[in-house]
C-alpha cells in the first residue's frame, strides 16, 4: 500500500493522513508516504526510526532501498496549545520533519545527472500549491538536502553509507503543523 493510513485517525493523524494522500496522489516516483515515525532505541543508545506495520510489527525506515522512493514525518515530541481556555478547546501546534528518500535513477531513467533541485521543485509544489487539508494546515519553514545530516542521529557503527550518496539523495522538509483538538 502507497499510503498506510492509521486506522480510525483522530486528531494529528488526520492532517497526516491528507498530506500523505496528497503526496502520493501527485508525487507519481513516490511509493511509499508514511505517517509519523516512532523511534527505536538500541543496546547500544542508537535511536532507528521505526513506522508501525500493524500488528505489533515495526520497520526501519533507514535508507536501504527496500521501500523504494519514501516520506515519513519525524516530529518533535514537544506540543503547544494556542487559543485555549476553560470553555473551548484551540489548536494544537507541533514541529515537524517530513524526510523524503529516493534514487534519481528511478525517477529520472534516462538522466545522468544529478536532478535533485527538479525534485525538491517537485516536493515544494505539492506541499504548497497542490494538497488541500481540512482536518489543520501546516507552515514550512526550511529544508535540507544533505542526506549524510539528515539521517546523521541514527547512524550507527557499520551502516553503509551508500544509500546517501548518488544515485540516491534525501530532503528534509521542516515546519510546523497546526490541528484542532478533536
Amino acid at each position: 500500500m502507497r499510503t498506510p493510513i492509521q486506522e480510525n485517525p483522530q486528531a494529528i493523524d488526520l492532517l497526516l493522513a491528507e498530506m500523505q494522500k496528497g503526496l502520493t496522489d501527485r508525487l507519481a516516483w513516490l511509493n511509499h508516504a508514511f505517517g509519523k515515525a516512532q523511534y527505536h532505541v538500541n543496546r547500544d543508545g542508537v535511536s532507528t526510526p521505526v513506522i508501525y506495520l500493524g500488528k505489533n510489527e515495526y520497520s526501519s525506515v533507514m535508507p536501504d532501498g527496500r521501500f523504494g522512493n519514501y516520506s515519513f514525518f519525524d516530529l518533535e515530541p514537544q506540543r503547544t496549545f494556542e487559543n485555549w481556555n476553560k470553555n473551548r478547546a484551540g489548536t494544537i501546534k507541533v514541529k515537524f520533519g517530513l524526510v523524503f528518500w529516493f534514487n534519481l535513477e528511478k525517477i529520472y531513467p534516462t538522466s545522468q545527472s544529478r536532478d535533485t533541485e527538479a525534485v525538491k521543485t517537485q516536493i515544494l509544489d505539492v506541499l504548497t500549491r497542490r494538497t488541500v487539508t481540512r482536518h489543520g494546515s501546516y507552515e514550512l519553514e526550511g529544508l535540507n538536502d544533505d542526506a549524510k545530516t539528515i539521517f546523521q542521529r541514527y547512524f550507527k557503527a557499520g551502516y553503509d553509507e551508500k544509500y546517501l550518496m548518488h544515485p540516491y539523495g534525501a530532503v528534509r522538509i521542516v515546519g510546523t503543523l497546526n490541528y484542532p483538538n478533536t
